[in-house]
């Protein structure tokens, strides 16, 4: 990280970063579609002025950013057809509510490193971490509603959902595992499944695809 190590001043981080985010822009207006480039607008403003102010205002701002996190393959979805359809949705949802677990454990695992930050985070309020358990399990429900969604908008076929749904109902039973024992042991497994989850669902979906 260059800006904590001191090899970057915030001036330059700046100008890099709004270099990066213009050059990018300006790629997907000229090469790919102007409704790409919108979006991918979308996910910097957001990013930038909304989840990012929010770190040190308030501990629900992972549900903010999530949003930006969500519209990436959003953004590549309307780059191959210049549109976006319910079938963008679906992965939109998918991503959106995958990132709260996956996140709060991430938070849960580095609550001193936040606290000593300035963040304000769940798990910085949380002396046992009995809440985060429950948040996590709380949002693993709608994850595994869902990741079912594919077969049902006709992004993939039944193949699918058979593989889906036991991976589905794995990883939720797993994010209830910590309302009984929510030790860092614990927590760091959920947060290495939360990694193996969303490449193995999509490489399901990818496998099973409609064509």
């Amino acid at each position: 990280r260059p800006l904590p190590s001191g090899r970057m001043t915030p001036r330059e981080a700046l100008l890099f970063g709004i270099a990066c985010c213009a050059l990018g822009l300006l790629a997907l207006l000229a090469f790919v579609n102007e409704l790409s480039m919108w979006l991918a607008l979308a996910i910097i403003v957001t990013y930038i002025f909304i989840y990012t102010p929010l770190k040190v205002r308030t501990s629900f701002n992972t549900l903010a950013g999530a949003i930006p996190g969500a519209l990436p393959p959003v953004v590549g979805w309307a780059a191959a057809s210049d549109n976006v359809d319910y079938h963008a949705l679906v992965m939109f949802a998918i991503l959106f509510f995958w990132q709260i677990p996956h996140f709060w454990s991430i938070a849960w695992l580095y609550r001193d490193d936040y606290a000593a930050g300035g963040m304000k985070m769940l798990s910085t309020m949380d002396k046992d971490g009995g809440m985060m358990a429950r948040q996590i399990a709380l949002w693993s429900l709608p994850l595994l509603l869902v990741s079912l969604l594919p077969t049902k908008v006709g992004l993939s076929g039944e193949m699918y959902t058979q593989c889906a749904l036991p991976l589905a109902v794995a990883f939720t039973c797993f994010a209830f595992v910590l309302l009984i024992r929510h030790t860092r042991g614990v927590v760091r497994g959920f947060f290495f499944a939360s990694i193996a989850y969303l490449p193995l669902l999509f490489a399901i979906m990818l496998l099973d695809k409609v064509r």
